[in-house]
Parts: structure tokens; sequence; C-alpha cells
């Protein structure tokens, strides 16, 4: 018995761990694409693409809808069309719609639309959150054995 604590243990630790870099990561990866994208534009949602996706919901396989936006934004003298983000609600994108997109003037194709980008930083914070949580409970748990 006490040999499958101890793996438990180290399952903990080693998701704890890996939840904190994966936040550190993303967080460092968004902000490079911020610093890299300082050239801003006007762009315009010129389509909202349509997929089913299958995703797993307390134990059960559900399948829904998931909408992504075309933006169509001009870099230069460069006219660029690319999809970006996703939402499950339908209404969230609506073709015609304006929004302010920062562009990478080396790499045009590499953009973010101003506004969104924090929320990256929110979700990286939730999961670095949850990966401190784990090390903290899995920290608390051996100090009670």
């Amino acid at each position: 018995m006490e040999k499958s604590g101890k793996s438990s243990g180290w399952f903990g630790r080693i998701l704890g761990i890996v939840l904190v870099l994966v936040a550190l990561v993303g967080g460092y990866l968004n902000y490079q694409k911020q610093c890299s994208c300082t050239s801003v534009t006007s762009g315009t949602i010129v389509e909202v693409k349509q997929k089913m996706e299958t995703k797993r919901v307390n134990g059960k396989r559900e399948r829904g809808m998931v909408y992504s936006p075309v933006y169509e934004y001009k870099a230069g003298d460069k006219v660029i069309r690319k999809a970006a983000g996703s939402s499950t609600k339908r209404d969230a994108f609506a073709v015609g719609n304006k929004v302010v997109i920062c562009y990478n003037p080396t790499a045009p194709e590499s953009f973010y639309v101003k506004g969104k980008e924090k929320r990256y930083f929110f979700a990286c914070g939730l999961v670095a959150l949850l990966g401190i949580g784990i090390l903290f409970l899995e920290s608390r748990k051996r100090r009670v054995e």
C-alpha cells in the first residue's frame, strides 16, 4: 500500500511541475509575440469557419460546433487572410466586424488581435496556479504521512 502512495506523490509533483512549466513557456511565447508584433493596422472578419469537435465533458464524449474567424488585413502592400482563435459561441464573431491587428513587420502572417492578448496571459496564470496548487497539496500530503 505504501508503494502506491509514493507513486501517486511522484505523479502529482511531476504534473504540478509540468503545468507550471507549460504556463511559463506559454506566457513567454505570448510575450515574445507581442514584442515582435509592432505594426498596427485595421482588419476585418471576412469569414467564420465552422467545424465539429468532440470533447470530453464529465467523462462523456460530446460533440459541439467550434467557430473560428478569418481575418483580413493589409501589411504593407500585401493583403493577408488568416484564421485565428476560436469559440463555441456562434455570435462571438460576426462577418464584417472591424478589429485592430498587431502584426510582425518582418513576418506579417504572425499577428494577434488587439484586446485579445490578455486572455492568453490569464489562461497561463490559471494553469500556473493549478500547477502550484497541486504542488502545494502534494507537499502537505507528504508532511502528513
